[in-house]
């Protein structure tokens, strides 16, 4: 039992001396140990200008819509509706677990829109997305249909 004591407290104090010897390296940063900002993500998200940006991601002059703005945003909601319908219960409930909390953090202490500090949740969005790339055509189209018509054409074909 000593054993494990002795190995905790070394673990603690290698933890402890690590720590501080990263935050050294930051101690004449400006500003506190956690910012809040939940008043200006309050203002981003409510403000109507915030979901019409274009950002010069790929180079100067190319300008690629954010990931809020209507382009992005509406094809990307239909899709996600689809694929979460398609999944099943207990990767839904994988995707809520690894979410709501990060939904959370994000927006008492992210900044506007920095989706990076969702990254924990990417797996699980990954995985909603993989059951929903089976089934692009029939989110996006009108899949059935197209099969029934060509399906209708080549029996034509083969009749005539």
């Amino acid at each position: 039992m000593r054993s494990r004591f002795g190995w905790l407290a070394l673990q603690l104090v290698c933890c402890f001396v690590s720590r501080d010897f990263i935050m050294n390296g930051y101690e004449a940063n400006s500003g506190g140990f956690i910012e809040f900002h939940a008043k200006e993500n309050l203002l981003f998200w409510l403000n109507p200008a915030s979901y019409v940006r274009f950002y010069n991601l790929v180079a100067k002059g190319i300008l690629t819509p954010s990931l809020h703005n209507p382009l992005i945003l509406v094809p990307t909601i239909v899709f996600f509706r689809r694929a979460w319908q398609e999944t099943s219960v207990s990767d839904r409930r994988y995707f809520l677990a690894a979410f709501l909390p990060l939904l959370v953090l994000f927006v008492l202490f992210g900044y506007t829109d920095e989706i990076r500090s969702l990254s924990l949740a990417f797996p699980a969005i990954v995985l909603l997305a993989l059951n929903g790339a089976s089934r692009f055509g029939q989110i996006f189209s009108n899949a059935e249909s197209d099969q029934a018509h060509i399906e209708t054409r080549v029996r034509s074909n083969v009749a005539g």
